[in-house]
């Protein structure tokens, strides 16, 4: 889409890649340097401010929180400590609304040595700040509150989530998180961690991303510690105890963290493709009844859940009739698969 159709109500990717061009110029933006400390986050400031200036006001309340956070915790083998790190919060509601449960929304702006992160994770933000722009700018409702969080240090294990999901004012509210990462640049952002232990939360994935590209497969190999990295989404659900979705573009992961993650190698119809996902996403999620009794519905694993491209299936060890009945329709070259999951059993 272009600023032809701004006034749709829909993704624009020519704005976001606008503001990618600008954030991803500002070079290597490492924790603690004056291009994340002061460059990133000016921009991202700025940006906010726009959009707070073309907030529906008789619909909407925005509150913008610019905060930093001092902790530690034990990552691996080690005593990770931080200091001053930064987080920039926005708190999107309807007036009015007296839900005191948030759907937080994240990604990280901070970035290894000697990229300018297009891919990892700036990409991201600026889906981030143009979703927030449409919801806050149409007449489109919704139940409860959405925290977009910009954090600005996560390529140091995760402290500036660390220091949000444990610190900051709303953290105690955020019921549900859709983290957004990089792993690559361009293609389709792929859905590689759910949960744990809430199985609606894909139910959700499946009735509102428009393009769904997802594999159970992902999430086993990456949680038995085959690929040695984290993302943000380890900190809320493991010091939050929120359930949520990882997502992550993977497409030409050889850029990662390297001087050649750039934007010329993130088409615009990418960005396009993860914009219209995650928006539809965010508004599904931002009206789930689920959000009200979060722990009413952990360990919710009795139906199969979804069926995208190389993704597994959920069978009940049951033998229950809907997991059979989903069982038979597979061709008789397809195999049962027991995955090293206590939960989980999956067909290919």
């Amino acid at each position: 889409m272009t600023m032809e159709d701004a006034k749709k109500n829909v993704f624009i990717a020519e704005r976001a890649y606008k503001n990618l061009y600008t954030l991803s110029n500002i070079g290597t933006k490492l924790p603690g340097s004056y291009e994340n400390e002061v460059e990133a986050v000016n921009f991202i400031m700025n940006e906010l401010s726009q959009i707070q200036l073309d907030l529906q006001n008789d619909y909407f309340d925005m509150e913008i929180d610019l905060s930093r956070a001092s902790g530690g915790y034990p990552f691996k083998n080690l005593l990770n400590q931080y200091q001053g790190v930064q987080n920039i919060a926005v708190k999107l509601s309807t007036k009015n609304s007296t839900s005191e449960s948030y759907l937080l929304v994240n990604s990280h702006f901070d970035s290894k040595p000697f990229t300018p992160s297009a891919g990892d994770a700036g990409v991201m933000i600026v889906t981030m700040l143009e979703i927030l722009r449409i919801i806050s700018s149409t007449k489109q409702t919704f139940e409860h509150p959405i925290v977009f969080l910009f954090n600005g240090a996560e390529e140091r294990s995760m402290q500036a989530s660390h220091g949000f999901i444990t610190q900051h004012k709303w953290a105690p509210n955020c019921k549900a998180v859709v983290n957004l990462e990089g792993a690559g640049s361009g293609g389709r952002e792929a859905l590689f961690q759910s949960g744990p232990n809430h199985s609606w939360l894909l139910q959700y994935y499946k009735k509102y991303i428009k393009y769904p590209f997802a594999t159970t497969a992902g999430e086993e190999i990456f949680q038995a510690g085959f690929i040695p990295s984290s993302t943000d989404f380890e900190q809320f659900t493991t010091y939050g105890n929120i359930p949520g979705l990882d997502m992550a573009q993977i497409i030409n992961g050889f850029v990662l963290h390297t001087n050649y993650d750039t934007i010329d190698v993130i088409p615009r119809e990418s960005m396009q493709n993860t914009g219209d996902n995650i928006l539809s996403l965010v508004r599904g999620l931002s009206n789930a009844t689920e959000l009200q009794d979060i722990q009413k519905w952990n360990g919710d694993f009795k139906v199969p859940l979804f069926q995208m491209g190389v993704s597994g299936h959920y069978i009940g060890d049951e033998g229950d009739e809907q997991s059979l009945k989903f069982k038979s329709s597979f061709p008789s070259y397809s195999i049962v698969a027991t995955w090293p999951s206590v939960y989980m059993r999956y067909i290919f």
